[in-house]
């Protein structure tokens, strides 16, 4: 998000420099203003874990800039993933590790097996898929689909990006000379920010996650993997109510509730810990 205009902006000052340019590529200097730029400002946030990540596959798409690879390729993403994995084993065991990746592979697979179009026309498209590509991952790790989610990604991705963090930086750096200035950048930022989550808000009550009745077997989550990936691929022309009806295998499997009038009881001893679970019809 910071990092992309940092890059555009110093590979377009670079490239205004003739004799620089002749001597050094222009991707080498933007590729370093990108990655200072990306550093500041993961340590304004105090490097989270999340932050670290984003910093690491940053580091890998702007090596393969300076070594002039295909930065949005399977390549990279293993790379990527390789990394974090070495740099934060921990990663491994959270939702949010699996999520990131899956999302980004399935957007390099959407990439290359739909033809291109117009630009806002693939935004949509891409955010339609991205949520229906999500939904086995999203079941399996969590055992619901939320469905206010492409609505809620369409507006807060860009509104977040083009306008509350460019506001919130910008009375950054305007509080050392102007607090004054800050302060209306700042209110500006939380005034579209309490707007969004009103927006957010209204969604999430209109569209309520679809629950799953318990978590879905491997063999659901293939088939529902097989039933999106045929939302992709333009194979069968009746590719969209096959696919619905594979995605709908989440969902068969039923709760192994107690009979009526009955209580099952299981305790879990982890040696640390005790915990008794009761279970009614």
């Amino acid at each position: 998000m910071v990092a992309g205009p940092a890059f555009i902006l110093a590979h377009w000052g670079t490239g205004l420099l003739a004799p620089v340019r002749r001597i050094w590529p222009v991707q080498r200097p933007a590729v370093l203003v990108a990655l200072a730029v990306a550093f500041g400002y993961a340590g304004l946030a105090g490097f989270p874990i999340s932050t670290q990540r984003a910093l690491i596959m940053l580091v890998v798409v702007m090596l393969c800039q300076i070594l002039r690879r295909r930065s949005f390729s399977v390549g990279a993403l293993v790379v990527g993933l390789v990394t974090v994995s070495i740099m934060d084993p921990l990663a491994l065991l959270s939702a949010g590790f699996w999520l990131s990746f899956c999302a980004v592979g399935w957007l390099l697979f959407i990439n290359t097996v739909q033809p291109p179009t117009n630009i806002l026309w693939r935004l949509l498209q891409l955010h339609l898929y991205l949520a229906l590509g999500l939904t086995p991952l999203l079941g399996a790790l969590h055992q619901s689909v939320p469905l206010a989610s492409p609505l809620a990604n369409l507006v807060a991705v860009p509104i977040v990006s083009f306008a509350i963090v460019p506001l919130v930086m910008a009375g950054v750096v305007a509080s050392p000379f102007d607090s004054s200035i800050a302060a209306i950048l700042w209110r500006m930022a939380a005034w579209i920010w309490e707007c969004l989550w009103m927006y957010l808000s209204t969604r999430a009550r209109v569209l309520e996650p679809v629950t799953l009745p318990v978590a879905p077997q491997a063999w659901a989550v293939a088939l529902a993997l097989g039933g999106v990936t045929m939302f992709v691929v333009p194979l069968l022309s009746a590719r969209w109510l096959l696919g619905t009806v594979l995605v709908a295998a989440l969902a068969l499997e039923q709760r192994n509730t107690p009979p009526l009038a009955q209580l099952r009881l299981t305790v879990v001893d982890v040696g640390q810990g005790l915990a008794v679970v009761a279970e009614t019809a």
